[in-house]
């Protein structure tokens, strides 16, 4: 299955550590397209052997590569340390006291710049079928490669909302909306 999808946002899913991109395809279908197997990682510059045992040592190192990167007009050596879960990158990224490269970045837009992805794609996968119930997109598929593809634009539903409120009452005065699909404006409003 190739699909042409354009990516309105990204995210992932924490049980099993896969990345999900959300969007619509060429000819208006929502579509959550799923990658498995991407691993979060960090690079740290130069680190001696304490560090590099201590993060051996820890229960989420998955892996260590030896990279070189040009950091500050010159190659540094890092070492490249994978681990298991996204959210401990910040807690892991401090156990050496050396300079660590990449660890601020959340790990979705990590997969979007690591496959030099823009906001248009082109997606070769299959139909994820055992997914299809955790999601409400009328396409769920699993990506098998990805690459940017020619812009495109679909109709896009688009929402917005501004909360009147009270901050000294905690009061909410009233909550206005607009939707705009298919060239049609639906507005309305919440109070309360």
């Amino acid at each position: 299955m190739n699909v042409k999808m354009r990516i309105v946002a990204a995210s992932y899913r924490q049980s099993d550590v896969t990345v999900e991109l959300y969007g619509r395809t060429e000819d208006n279908k929502s579509i959550t397209a799923l990658y498995y197997g991407f691993k979060p990682y960090f690079d740290y510059v130069e680190p001696d052997e304490k560090c590099i045992t201590e993060i051996k040592n820890n229960p989420e190192f998955i892996k260590m590569e030896d990279k070189k990167l040009f950091l500050e007009g010159k190659d540094v050596n890092v070492k490249r340390i994978y681990i298991k879960s996204p959210w401990k990158v910040p807690e892991l990224r401090k156990i050496c006291q050396c300079q660590a490269l990449a660890a601020d970045i959340p790990f979705h837009h990590r997969f979007i710049y690591d496959f030099d992805l823009g906001s248009t794609v082109e997606i070769e996968g299959e139909p994820a079928e055992g997914e299809k119930g955790n999601y409400t997109t009328d396409l769920v598929i699993e990506i098998n490669t990805v690459k940017k593809t020619d812009d495109f634009n679909p109709q896009l539903k688009i929402f917005s909302f501004d909360i009147e409120n009270s901050i000294s009452t905690r009061e909410i005065f009233v909550i206005g909306y607009s939707v705009f699909f298919n060239g049609e404006i639906t507005e309305g409003a919440l109070t309360g």
